[in-house]
């Protein structure tokens, strides 16, 4: 939950800085017809994913040793940990995109989509709440957001690439990887491609659904807002 937090909160933080002064100078264009708000976004995550990709491939550089052994390196995990934090930016970034073509405050932005992506994690991730112990209803949501496959990524590589130490004896049951993954994410053998699959899907999906958002004719009193 901690790396996804902070995956989020980087994502956030991020958008809430750059974003803004392409939206202002969009804004100021807009009504002059010499470009959409499309390729404002074409332009302007053709910038920013390259470099949301090396930063994401440094962190995973980062916290791989810390949950594996850093001796004898395995990409596939290392692949896991990348997507996992590669998509968790780009997605609070992308929702981030969304919130300030309506608001204009950086910081009530940051407010609204920091509490839509701190409900995801309690949720999603398996770590506060476990998956068998959500209700049903929320176990069926829970399935519908990125938080879910993600954290599945991370689960799946911290307890299937290293060997568990823990000793039984005549009080202590040690519990398989499989049995607490079953537990705490609903899944005790995740399918690690279907959550590649899922985490890129949900991150392009909602970029795709703001090139769409940005094409609706904006009103006069948002641009207005805006230039001000």
């Amino acid at each position: 939950m901690t790396v996804l937090g902070l995956s989020y909160g980087v994502g956030i933080w991020t958008t809430i800085t750059l974003f803004p002064s392409w939206r202002k100078r969009f804004c100021q264009e807009y009504s002059e017809g010499l470009y959409t708000g499309a390729t404002l976004l074409i332009a302007y995550n053709t910038v920013s994913m390259p470099f949301s990709f090396i930063s994401a491939a440094i962190a995973a550089c980062a916290f791989y040793p810390l949950v594996l052994d850093p001796v004898n390196p395995n990409g596939l995990y290392f692949m896991y940990i990348l997507v996992a934090l590669w998509t968790s930016f780009m997605l609070a970034e992308q929702l981030s995109i969304a919130f300030l073509l309506i608001v204009k405050s950086q910081i009530n932005a940051a407010i609204a989509v920091s509490y839509i992506l701190i409900v995801c994690l309690v949720l999603a991730s398996g770590t506060v709440r476990s998956f068998k112990g959500l209700s049903p209803w929320l176990q069926d949501n829970s399935k519908g957001v990125h938080t879910k496959y993600a954290s599945s990524l991370l689960h799946s590589t911290i307890f299937h690439a290293r060997p568990m130490r823990c000793q039984p004896g005549p009080g202590t049951v040690c519990p398989t990887p499989a049995d607490f993954l079953l537990e705490r994410i609903g899944k005790a053998h995740p399918q690690e491609t279907t959550d590649i699959a899922a985490s890129i899907a949900f991150a392009l999906g909602l970029c795709a659904f703001n090139m769409i958002l940005y094409l609706l004719p904006m009103p006069r009193c948002v641009r207005r807002k805006f230039r001000d």
